[in-house]
């Protein structure tokens, strides 16, 4: 065996040179990239069977980058294959070649996941050749589906749920120290960051959105008790868990300053989470946002968050009354409520009412140019109405909102249900999993309802790889409740 898979690489150099060598001579760039791409589609063959957990580990580098980055990691790349392309295309690669994702299709999640795709497709296939690469750019809402089968097809296969829980523990956990120090690098020295090679666009472009859904991921991964392991392994916990607290805060006060989906992400995640979980250590972030609190109202501190808005108490104010209807001390909150309003109605109006209720506008329109709501919030130039259910409507009309809608209904129902059952059984660890997942998926679909999020890579990648740990979650319990006795308890963790 290791004799016929020792020339694979021989001869997929000799089948590449003459190759990349014709093309170089005609169009330099195209030789460039047929070579890479011949040489790993020549690398893939060779490890082919390695496949799957390559994916998984670029995943995680991947998520990583999206996280600590922001947009400015998605444009790495050359147009139109940024990051998030090019690992999908690796993964399909993985399928094709390694196989194991199979398992994914014994969850009806993942075939609701299809046939969003295969709605989400018959919306675009006609705008193709219209839109060329618009039309694949906003077909990424169904095209990123991908990831939940990939991730979770890999996961069942080679049983990483843990490792999956033990990496976002080790890594991401700094991104609580990492969000305010990002936050303030962005808003005061935005034009001194470094430039993604090949764009005008920072290397580290902070969202506050974007960065507003990680702290609600990592907020509830601490409190419902998976990143315990990461306190006991530190020396001067106590006190280290105390500064996590504080960095953590900051992040949140400097995102929700910004944006009232990254304030509301958060706050709902965690609510859900006091809720749900029977016990909760919630006294170290609530004494820690008391103190901050009380310093910025009594010495009326005021910093700038960028986006016209300043990290204030008055502020987080201004941006919950807005969320709730009141009326606030600031125009620009009005005047994005009004818009907002406006165009959501208008969108009912020609879907659900008029004569795009069954495809929609479709995948590739420019939706704000072509509902005339295009520069009327601080100039700035938008495709999408900034909800996530109202995109889904104008461009897939009311039966792709109907399969979406029942994707993530059925899905949270199912987390909700294993969290129960799991708590019921004692099985710990895995009631916990399944409440990170859930509230960790809520804080995606509320920022989502706010502003222009799944439909980026920097939000759907992450978005569609959550979907697909839940799948292979969901499923591995599944599996553990089958093979277990009739009588017979079940483990209360994972062996």
């Amino acid at each position: 065996m290791t004799s016929v898979r020792s020339w694979w690489p021989t001869a997929g150099v000799v089948v590449v040179a003459p190759i990349a060598g014709t093309l170089v001579v005609v169009n330099p760039r195209a030789g460039l990239v047929s070579a890479a791409a011949l040489s790993v589609i020549s690398f893939a063959t060779y490890y082919r069977k390695r496949l799957p957990g390559m994916f998984l580990v670029l995943v995680g580098i991947s998520l990583f980058g999206y996280t600590f980055l922001g947009k400015g990691f998605a444009y790495f790349g050359v147009a139109p294959l940024y990051i998030g392309e090019l690992l999908l295309l690796f993964g399909v690669l993985a399928a094709l070649l390694g196989g194991g994702f199979a398992p994914a299709l014994r969850s009806p999640i993942s075939w609701l996941v299809i046939l969003w795709a295969v709605w989400g497709f018959v919306c675009t296939a006609p705008y193709l050749g219209v839109y060329g690469l618009d039309a694949m750019r906003d077909a990424t809402i169904w095209g990123y589906g991908a990831f939940a089968i990939l991730i979770a097809g890999f996961m069942l296969r080679l049983h990483w749920w843990t490792k999956a829980a033990d990496a976002y523990a080790r890594w991401f956990w700094w991104f609580a120290f990492w969000s305010p120090v990002a936050g303030v690098i962005f808003a005061t020295m935005e034009r001194a960051i470094p430039r993604v090679p090949g764009t005008d666009i920072p290397l580290l472009f902070v969202k506050a959105g974007d960065f507003g859904v990680q702290l609600a991921g990592l907020a509830t991964f601490v409190l419902v008790g998976l990143a315990d392991s990461q306190w006991r392994g530190r020396t001067h916990r106590t006190a280290l868990e105390w500064l996590w607290w504080m960095g953590w805060l900051a992040g949140v006060a400097i995102t929700g300053t910004a944006s009232r989906g990254a304030l509301m992400s958060v706050f709902v995640a965690v609510a859900l989470v006091v809720v749900l979980q029977r016990r909760v250590q919630l006294w170290k972030p609530v004494l820690v946002a008391f103190v901050f609190g009380s310093v910025f109202l009594s010495a009326d501190i005021k910093l700038n968050a960028g986006q016209d808005r300043e990290v204030s108490a008055d502020q987080i104010i201004d941006n919950l009354r807005s969320i709730v209807g009141g009326r606030t001390n600031t125009s620009n909150l009005e005047g994005t409520r009004a818009w907002r309003l406006n165009w959501w109605q208008d969108i009912i109006g020609y879907t659900v009412h008029g004569r795009y209720f069954w495809t929609g506008k479709g995948f590739g329109i420019n939706l704000a140019d072509d509902d005339d709501y295009q520069g009327t919030v601080n100039g700035l130039p938008n495709r999408s109405p900034h909800n996530i259910q109202m995109t889904v409507l104008a461009r897939s009309g009311v039966p792709g909102l109907v399969v979406w809608s029942l994707l993530h209904i059925t899905f949270a129902l199912s987390l909700v249900l294993a969290f129960f059952r799991a708590r019921r059984d004692r099985r710990e660890w895995w009631a916990r999993v399944n409440l990170w997942i859930f509230s960790f998926w809520v804080a995606f679909m509320v920022n989502a309802a706010f502003d222009v999020f799944l439909e980026g890579p920097q939000g759907g990648v992450w978005f569609w790889c959550l979907i697909g740990f839940g799948i292979a979650a969901l499923e591995a319990q599944r599996a553990e409740r089958s093979a277990a006795r009739p009588g017979v308890m079940l483990p209360r963790s994972l062996p």
